[in-house]
């Protein structure tokens, strides 16, 4: 019943996948070609719309998963595109900042790397805030215990 429940929404993680090719496609093939480029008002929003409802339903399931907040959902390999677009968001500011002025070719508009890093961190890192856990009283003066020894 499990395996049949987790097919069932294999599509979210492949949405995210498909999103992980056309920043590879924007960011590292792009500047080397003439290729068409995917367009970046749908993929960063894509990614902001994928992002937020992820990070939304693991606030709220956070209590009945306890576990920690890289991993709140239990998916492993199936969030794994997450980073995967942060390293081609990296290597789009690495072909704008070490590359290009060296090597003549296109540079990745600075514009969509930026509002794409911005989605990336600012949606990621609330997401992270909110599922904190916050220290019970019990909690908390052990830690600092801890701390003064």
């Amino acid at each position: 019943m499990e395996k049949k429940k987790s097919l069932k929404r294999l599509w979210i993680p492949t949405i995210g996948w498909i999103l992980v090719g056309g920043f590879v496609n924007n960011l590292f093939v792009a500047p080397f070609t003439e290729i068409s480029l995917v367009d970046w008002s749908g993929l960063i929003t894509s990614l902001g719309v994928l992002l937020s409802i992820s990070g939304t339903r693991d606030y709220f399931l956070k209590e009945s998963l306890d576990k920690n907040p890289e991993n709140v959902s239990g998916k492993g390999w199936q969030r794994l595109w997450i980073p995967c677009v942060g390293w081609a968001l990296a290597g789009g500011f690495f072909i704008n900042c070490i590359l290009a002025p060296y090597i003549n070719l296109q540079i990745n508009d600075w514009t969509q790397l930026i509002a794409a890093l911005t989605v990336m961190l600012g949606i990621s890192g609330a997401r992270d805030i909110t599922l904190r856990k916050v220290p019970t009283k019990k909690n908390s003066t052990e830690t600092k215990e801890q701390e003064n020894e």
